[in-house]
């Protein structure tokens, strides 16, 4: 076997005393919505994107929503979208 080979996947996590853990995942998010244009110029378009895990059953992890508010300052601009 290659000692280099690292079968481990390497994440940011907290762990506290109480067993609750804090995942900390660096990322880049891409989605596709479909836009309803039927208002435009005035449109408003919704994109939902729906969280959760592969490894372990549904009622064996809660995701945890920690923050009502987003971090925006690092989007990039557009001059047809406003992100709000």
């Amino acid at each position: 076997a290659d000692e280099r080979f690292d079968a481990t996947f390497h994440v940011n996590t907290i762990a506290t005393y109480d067993g609750s853990v804090t995942w900390l995942p660096p990322g880049l998010v891409r989605s596709t919505c479909a836009i309803d244009v039927t208002y435009f110029p005035f449109d408003v378009q919704r994109c939902f994107l729906k969280y959760g895990v592969w490894t372990y059953h549904g009622h064996l992890v809660d995701l945890v929503l920690s923050d009502e508010a987003t971090d925006t300052t690092s989007f990039l601009t557009n001059g047809e979208w406003l992100l709000q």
